[in-house]
């Protein structure tokens, strides 16, 4: 059985996928081990910061892939496909009110560990403000910004999950960085 379910897990995403769509389950198995820990991060980075909703939502995630495997295009690129689903789902979730207060509110995940002192309350201060201003941003360049630089996606896997193309994603992301560079100058008088 293990030297079966080596040959799963030596197929590229798309193969499995074309696997799972004829019905052969063990391909489900190595695609929920390759993604399921990139996934339960991504849903608790934008769900508040809730490890219980984030668990709720992988595992909803993987069943709409187990359930209807024929969603998925032959050809598409794996990845991204499986994060438009989720970004999808998190979309959903947002129109809740509470949800999106909780969102707004709970800012980035804490990455200031490594930080003491009156720096990190400087961090702090700073995803604080810099949550607030992408708020304040278009969804589209919100979305791009989190996906490059929270997810960290490479601008080919957002531009397919996006649907648009690549200077698209570049000119928004110059876009978002430009604004946001102005807006929070304060932490950084230096730039002009």
């Amino acid at each position: 059985m293990s030297r079966f379910l080596n040959r799963y897990q030596q197929q590229s995403d798309e193969e499995l996928m074309l696997r799972l769509r004829k019905k052969e389950r063990e391909a489900f198995s190595v695609l929920y081990d390759r993604y399921a820990g990139e996934m339960v991060n991504f849903f608790y980075r934008r769900l508040g910061q809730d490890e219980a909703k984030a668990q709720d939502f992988l595992h909803d995630l993987f069943l709409k892939l187990l359930n209807n495997p024929e969603k998925y295009t032959p050809g598409r690129t794996f990845r991204p496909w499986l994060y438009s689903i989720a970004v999808n789902m998190c979309k959903n979730e947002y129109r809740s009110f509470k949800v999106r207060e909780d969102y707004r509110l709970s800012g980035f995940p804490d990455i200031s560990g490594r930080f003491e002192g009156s720096e990190k309350m400087d961090m702090k201060l700073f995803e604080k403000e810099l949550t607030a201003k992408l708020s304040l941003l278009d969804e589209t360049h919100r979305e791009v910004f989190l996906l490059r630089f929270q997810e960290e996606l490479s601008i080919t896997e957002i531009a397919e999950l996006m649907g648009c193309p690549e200077g698209t994603v570049k000119s928004r992301l110059f876009y978002t960085l430009k604004a946001l560079s102005v807006q929070l100058k304060v932490f950084n008088p230096l730039i002009n």
